[in-house]
């Protein structure tokens, strides 16, 4: 993995329950800077695959606080399908909200926890 890869994959940090912990900034989070505004750092996030998106059938949206902030980047929503099917998710919040500099758009973070796969067991 490349040095730029790592700095928006897994994160490497571990818990008993979690094998590893995804941050994401959101994409698409200037169409919905209204929403944007009263999101908070550590608040509950839900991801929600949107199948008949017109653009992208695997788009995945973002809400926080029950509105929609966004969108998952399309390079990370084959994995975070995979995960959402197997239920390997175990918490997603949102991990930083700000205004990078020379933008005129708040943005956001998020990190996803994902538990190990589950060991099969031979009968």
């Amino acid at each position: 993995m490349s040095k730029k890869k790592k700095d928006v994959w897994p994160t490497g940090r571990t818990t008993p329950e979690t094998e590893f912990q995804m941050d994401i900034r959101v994409a698409g989070v200037s169409y919905h800077q209204e929403a944007v505004s009263f999101v908070r750092q550590g608040d509950d996030v839900l991801l929600e695959p949107e199948p008949l998106n017109a653009v992208d059938q695997n788009a995945i949206r973002v809400l926080v606080r029950n509105q929609h902030v966004g969108y998952i980047p399309a390079y990370a929503t084959a994995p975070i399908h995979n995960w959402l099917q197997t239920k390997r998710i175990t918490s997603v919040q949102v991990n930083g909200v700000g205004r990078p500099e020379g933008s005129k758009y708040i943005g956001v973070g998020i990190s996803i926890d994902v538990a190990p796969i589950p060991e099969r067991v031979e009968v």
